[in-house]
């Protein structure tokens, strides 16, 4: 890769960076599309020198949306959020001013997608990755956060500032977690201290760009709490911790775990749920637990099967009256890709699923197709 050396006056505080920025060894620092928060951010960057590819052409950070209309499908209302979620993050990063209602607007936003079809937002939580990491896990924990709120009883309104918590618990280390989701190391002590912080970090920054709900702000300093103490910031007991905290401290988790990295594959979603399954009332509280696995199912929407006649397939619709879901085979039995995905009930016989397997790249079809969206 042939690189071109990048300067400080090419990077601005709070907007998205239209390359990957490399060191000079080519290690991955920052992805295209992540964004640079702080002063100091950048100059740590500058001291270990900052690279690009000369190949990759830098696309426009300005351009104006056009906002998605209510008949779009799920995930061009996903893609249409995520562009949304990175101009608020930018806000509030240069203390430009938001308010908490424009945050609500965008939260009401985000329930309609998980109304519309739940299934293709749990879908999008396990296979739209074509963002930023640090774009795509808020919106991954936030649809996870809004579906375990619902089942839980909450209604509409009071979920509101858990979903805004989901989306916005990170913003104290948006940087350093784009850093780590690269990183082939174990964490630094600095790094370590840096997370323990972000939660009071990110309260601090929103209460700066003006927005100081106490809901939102005390979901957001307490999700990473634990009920046996070994949480942080304040290692609470079972007892103080919030139920919204939980919420979002469980959607969180679990996208983490069925996200890859560049150390380790993701996580199956069976072996994900049955971890879950295993810290019950040890880490998180017993009946949300399994309030989330219930909602999710023991195939969830995303996940990949295969099946008894061979085939294998992405599950894309929870069963309803059974465990067993509804799914697009996506190879025949010899395992070529088919040219026409066929939809097959995994209630049949001939079609019940063997396995939940890991696919190493991600099978290449349209996922708006696949969910039935044109």
């Amino acid at each position: 890769m042939s690189t071109i050396k990048i300067s400080g006056k090419e990077i601005l505080i709070g907007k998205t960076i239209p390359w990957s920025i490399y060191d000079g060894k080519g290690t991955l620092l920052l992805q295209k599309g992540s964004m640079v928060t702080s002063n100091h951010q950048l100059n740590v960057l500058l001291e270990r020198g900052m690279y690009r590819d000369e190949l990759e052409v830098a696309e426009p950070t300005s351009v104006e949306r056009e906002p998605v209309t209510g008949e779009s499908n799920p995930f061009e209302i996903f893609d249409d959020l995520a562009h949304r979620i990175t101009e608020i993050f930018s806000r509030i990063v240069q203390q430009t001013g938001i308010t908490y209602k424009e945050l609500q607007e965008f939260c009401t936003d985000f329930q309609d997608l998980c109304e519309k079809d739940a299934d293709a937002a749990l879908g999008a939580v396990h296979l739209c990755h074509n963002h930023p990491y640090t774009i795509c896990h808020p919106l991954h924990g936030a649809i996870l956060s809004e579906l375990i709120a619902k089942s839980v009883g909450y209604d509409i309104e009071k979920r509101i500032p858990i979903v805004a918590a989901a989306l916005t618990a990170n913003l104290g280390m948006l940087d350093l977690q784009e850093i780590l989701h690269h990183q082939p190391t174990p964490i630094t002590d600095d790094q370590r201290e840096r997370i323990q912080m972000h939660p009071e970090e990110s309260v601090r920054m929103l209460k700066e760009a003006g927005i100081d709900n106490p809901d939102l702000l005390q979901i957001i300093k307490q999700h990473h709490e634990r009920i046996d103490r070994s949480g942080y910031p304040d290692k609470l007991d079972r007892s103080a911790i919030i139920e919204g905290a939980q919420i979002i401290a469980i959607a969180d988790r679990y996208a983490a775990m069925v996200s890859s990295r560049s150390y380790r594959q993701s996580l199956r979603s069976k072996d994900a749920l049955k971890e879950f399954f295993l810290q019950k009332n040890k880490l998180f509280d017993e009946k949300l637990t399994l309030t989330f696995i219930k909602e999710l199912g023991v195939f969830p929407p995303g996940t990949y099967v295969t099946l008894r006649n061979g085939e294998t397939a992405v599950v894309v619709e929870r069963g309803k009256e059974s465990m067993w879901p509804i799914v697009i085979s996506l190879t025949g039995s010899g395992g070529a890709l088919t040219e026409d995905p066929v939809r097959r009930d995994c209630n049949s016989e001939l079609y019940a699923i063997n396995e939940v397997v890991s696919v190493s790249e991600p099978l290449l079809f349209n996922l708006h197709t696949l969910w039935g969206y044109t």
